[in-house]
């Protein structure tokens, strides 16, 4: 569950493990993530660092558009389900 050290991510983990499910948490703060898996449970949750950058276009990390690094919205652009040069056919 990536973001799911917090929020709509941990609630989406805790329902996962209600319903019998193995989840593994991953959060940019590895910390939070490995505290939010042992508060999950204690066996069926694995807390994860990772930087992941989503579909949906956002960035790894809080950014208005103008100060993005160009880096970051290559990355955006190169993941985007729109990217005709880059989309599984």
């Amino acid at each position: 569950m990536t973001g799911g050290a917090r929020g709509i991510g941990l609630a989406t983990s805790r329902a996962l493990i209600a319903r019998g499910a193995s989840v593994a948490i991953v959060d940019l703060d590895a910390a939070a993530a490995e505290r939010a898996a042992a508060h999950v449970h204690d066996a069926r949750a694995l807390g994860l660092a990772a930087d992941v950058v989503a579909n949906a276009g956002t960035t790894s990390r809080v950014a208005t558009f103008r100060a993005i690094s160009s880096e970051s919205f290559e990355r955006v652009l190169k993941c985007s389900p729109f990217d005709r040069e880059r989309a599984p056919r």
